[in-house]
């Protein structure tokens, strides 16, 4: 079996690692599986990402045919999505710009094989996009990488659903336990996780669902979060060899759409089932912490990302990392204050401000300091992505932040404009009030005379009977 052969089955069937290396790129002539230099950019499939020289070392022929067809393309994947069968009631649209995709290779490992499409301004992740597979930024951010992990693609092929109709929870709990199962040695398929979960369509949410843990049966991954927001309008459309892996997308549907499976329904599995689902659990429940089994780390050391080339900083970052640990934090000296410069050390940075100083009157005094809040391991991802598109990637969320600014004045100014609406309501109310008092204070005085006129009357008929 040659080296590229290798690793292709140690993804597939979660084969140890050791001794295997990614060095030299053994898989740079196969163009659906490469690995490139993350400070590189490539194509993506509405976005032509800038290629700087200083940064690649060379762009070959296949990479500019990747990027030819990308560009091609485009125009004829607009003319063919359509809504599909129309399945969410809440959809936002995509807010993710062209300035992110670069980025989002760098810091997510996407190789230049795997071609990205910004959704249009119509388009929504439920939407039919022929080829093309919708991917949210948060699963990229918890850790999922191309291709896409096996046990994520056999639930979504068993169910007839897309990857992007799970839920959070969901596809952590099937990352989770890929991650254990290749670092403990435990056999885990299909099978074994339909014995522990079932897949239940959200409550509220039609068309995605949740995996829940089985009535009587523990959790094999814990931990799991409750408060997810905000990532239902970050996402993107992905399409390549490498998106799926060697097996292909097999029965995955690409897009959403009405799945008729049975969802409580667990594989045939028996005593096998149960027992490899006991190994799970006999691991500590700290190791089966979903934030544990998909730390950088363990899946580094889980096929998950297998095709992930590790970034020159993530060596040097745990080389200081350990070289800190276990040492005082030094403290200022009193020269730095004086002068106002900063001191680095351990895990904090002191950034000394002058007590008398004004930004108004003088702000040069602060140069320091906020050249001192630029953190060493952002200056350096900053350069590595280059300068044009940090300045393009700045002012785009700069733009954000402007936007944000105007919208929250706005919103205050109205609101002060409604205060000072509802104190003049507040005065008029408080002058009826009193009104009302007075007119209240005038029939009690005309009822005690009327109850005096009446006793007189009373009194007098008394008199004229008598």
């Amino acid at each position: 079996m040659t080296e590229k052969e290798a690793l292709w089955h140690e993804f597939e069937h979660g084969v140890s690692q050791q001794g295997s290396s990614l060095e030299g790129n053994p898989l740079g002539d196969i163009p659906s599986a490469r690995v490139v230099s993350q400070t590189g950019a490539g194509p993506s499939g509405r976005v032509t990402e800038e290629i700087d020289s200083d940064d690649v070392a060379e762009v070959d022929s296949e990479e500019t045919h990747v990027l030819a067809t990308a560009m091609a393309t485009d125009a004829e994947s607009d003319l063919e999505s359509h809504p599909g069968e129309g399945m969410l009631l809440k959809n936002p649209r995509s807010n993710v710009v062209t300035e992110d995709i670069r980025l989002w290779r760098y810091l997510y490992g996407i190789p230049l094989s795997v071609e990205i499409r910004v959704p249009t301004a119509h388009e929504r992740v439920d939407w039919v996009v022929p080829g093309w597979v919708a991917i949210y930024e948060l699963m990229l951010k918890d850790g999922m990488r191309f291709p896409i992990p096996k046990l994520l693609r056999d639930v979504c092929d068993h169910y007839e659903i897309a990857p992007s109709q799970l839920m959070p929870n969901a596809w952590r709990v099937l990352m989770s336990i890929e991650s254990l199962i290749v670092r403990h040695g435990v056999d885990c398929e299909l099978g074994e996780v339909l014995f522990s979960y079932y897949l239940k369509e959200h409550d509220k949410d039609k068309g995605r669902f949740k995996l829940i843990a089985r009535v009587g049966r523990a959790p094999i991954v814990t931990c799991l979060r409750t408060n997810d927001r905000g990532w239902k309008d970050r996402f993107i459309f992905v399409r390549g060899d490498l998106v799926w892996g060697q097996r292909g997308p097999g029965g995955v549907s690409g897009y959403w759409k009405v799945t008729s499976r049975d969802f409580n329904r667990a594989l045939p599995s028996g005593l096998i089932a149960e027992e490899r689902t006991r190994q799970l659990l006999d691991i500590a429940v700290g190791e089966r912490d979903y934030r544990v089994s998909l730390s950088e780390e363990n899946l580094r050391a889980s096929r998950l990302w297998a095709f992930v080339e590790e970034r020159p900083e993530a060596a040097s970052a745990a080389v200081g990392k350990s070289q800190s640990t276990g040492s005082a934090e030094p403290s200022p000296g009193k020269a730095n204050k004086a002068k106002g410069k900063y001191t680095e050390g351990g895990n904090s940075i002191v950034v000394p401000m002058p007590s008398d100083g004004s930004v108004y009157s003088d702000p040069s005094f602060v140069k320091d300091a906020t050249e001192a809040l630029l953190l060493s391991a952002d200056r350096k991802r900053l350069s590595e992505i280059g300068p044009v598109q940090s300045a393009e990637w700045s002012c785009a969320h700069a733009y954000q932040a402007l936007m944000g600014w105007t919208h929250l004045r706005s919103q205050i100014t109205a609101q002060e404009k409604r205060n000072v609406d509802l104190t003049a309501s507040n005065a008029t109310l408080r002058k009826s009030n009193e009104k009302l008092a007075a007119q209240l204070e005038e029939l009690k005085t005309r009822n005690e005379e009327l109850s005096f006129n009446n006793t007189c009357l009373v009194e007098q008929n008394a008199k004229i009977l008598g």
